[in-house]
C-alpha cells in the first residue's frame, strides 16, 4: 500500500475511532491517561538533531494542550493513577521525562496560561550540570559517524547501547567521545535546581527519573539502590518531596519496583502505551508517548493525530 493511501486510510481510521467515544470509556472503567514528553522547543527540533522524536514543536504543544483541556481534567500524574476520580470528564496528565531546561522555559509557561500542572521527572545528576546524558552523546556519536559511513539505523545503535551492561557502554562511548561531546549546548541544557524549586512552588509535581538514567534493570542491587533511592534522597535535600519515579526506557522489573517502594515512591511510570486503569498496578503505570511523526501520520493536525491515538490504544484495550 502506498504511503498516501495509507495516510487516508490511517485518517479514516482515525475519524471512526475518535467517535467511539473514548471519553465514556474513559470515565466508565475509571480510567486516566498519562502523556509522555521530553523536549519542547520553539520550531520543533533542528535540522540536524538525531534525536528527533523526543522533541515536540511549542506550537503544536500548545494545540495539544489547549484540546487537553477541553476534553479531560488535566491534574498531575500522581493524581491521575493515585486519586479519587470525582466523575465527569476523565483525568490526564501531561509528563515530562529527563529535566531538560526547554521544559521549564517553554513548556512550564503553556501550562501555567492554562492553569494545570504537569509533572516532571528529574535525572538528578543531569540537573545543575553542563554534562548530557549518555544517549545524547550516543545520537551525536552515531549522527557524525554517518559521514564516515556507519550503517545502523540511530534505533538499531540505542537499542544496541540499552542492552548493553552500564560499565560497558560507558566504556565504548568514551572511547569514542571527545571531551566536549560531553559538555551541554544551549540546545540541550538541563534544569538547574532554582528551575525544578520554582516549578514545584508553581504547582508543577516533580518526581524521579533516577540519578545517571541507567536501564535499572541492569543493575545490581547495590546499583540500583544508588540510583533510585539516592536520587529520591538528592530531591528532598533539594527541598521537594518525590511521590513517583517514571522509570528510564520505561523498564522495571519487581526489583525495580521494590526499591522505589524502599525509596518511599507511591507510584512508577512505564512506557509501554495504554491507558491506567481503575485497579491497575500503580508501579507499572502505562503512557501514551507523544511522537511528532507518528502524530502526524494520523492527521496534519497535531492535536487530531493525539485524540486518535488516544482512541486507538482504547480500543485495541492497550490498557494496563
Amino acid at each position: 500500500m502506498s504511503n498516501p493511501i495509507k495516510q487516508i486510510v490511517a485518517r479514516g481510521m482515525g475519524c471512526a475511532l475518535r467517535l467511539a467515544g473514548v471519553e465514556r470509556f474513559a470515565v466508565t472503567r475509571g480510567a486516566s491517561i498519562l502523556f509522555m514528553y521530553h523536549r519542547v522547543l520553539p520550531g520543533g527540533a533542528p535540522p540536524d538533531w538525531p534525536l528527533k522524536s523526543l522533541i515536540v514543536d511549542l506550537t503544536d504543544f500548545e494545540r495539544q494542550m489547549t484540546w487537553l483541556c477541553r476534553r479531560y481534567e488535566v491534574c498531575t500524574a500522581f493524581d491521575a493513577v493515585c486519586g479519587v476520580s470525582r466523575g465527569g470528564r476523565p483525568r490526564a496528565a501531561v509528563t515530562f521525562d529527563d529535566g531538560y531546561r526547554d521544559n521549564y522555559l517553554f513548556a512550564a509557561p503553556v501550562l501555567d496560561r492554562l492553569g494545570v500542572p504537569g509533572s516532571f521527572f528529574v535525572t538528578t545528576e543531569f540537573i545543575g550540570s553542563r554534562r548530557r546524558l549518555w544517549f545524547d552523546v550516543a545520537a551525536l556519536l552515531w549522527h557524525r559517524g554517518r559521514s564516515a559511513g556507519e550503517r545502523r539505523s540511530l534505533a538499531n545503535r540505542m537499542s544496541e547501547l540499552k542492552r548493553m551492561p552500564r560499565a560497558e557502554r560507558d566504556e565504548e562511548l568514551s572511547k569514542l567521545a571527545e571531551p566536549s561531546d560531553w559538555v551541554s549546548s544551549e540546545r540541550d541544557m538541563p534544569m538547574d535546581w532554582a528551575d525544578v524549586n520554582d516549578l514545584r512552588r508553581r504547582g508543577h509535581e516533580i518526581g524521579s527519573h533516577s540519578r545517571t538514567h541507567p536501564i535499572l534493570t541492569h543493575l545490581s542491587t547495590t546499583e540500583l539502590r544508588d540510583e533510585v533511592v539516592g536520587s529520591v534522597e538528592t530531591l528532598r535535600d533539594h527541598g521537594v518531596e518525590p511521590r513517583g519515579i517514571a522509570y528510564p526506557n520505561g523498564d522495571c522489573d519487581e526489583a525495580v519496583t521494590a526499591a522505589a517502594a524502599e525509596a518511599g515512591l507511591r507510584y512508577g511510570l512505564c512506557t509501554q502505551e495504554g491507558w491506567h486503569e481503575r485497579g491497575a498496578d500503580v508501579m507499572r503505570t502505562r503512557r501514551i508517548d507523544v511522537n511528532p511523526a507518528r502524530l502526524k501520520r494520523w492527521s496534519r493536525r497535531t492535536e487530531v493525530g493525539l485524540e486518535t491515538q488516544c482512541a486507538w490504544c482504547a480500543l485495541l484495550g492497550r490498557r494496563a
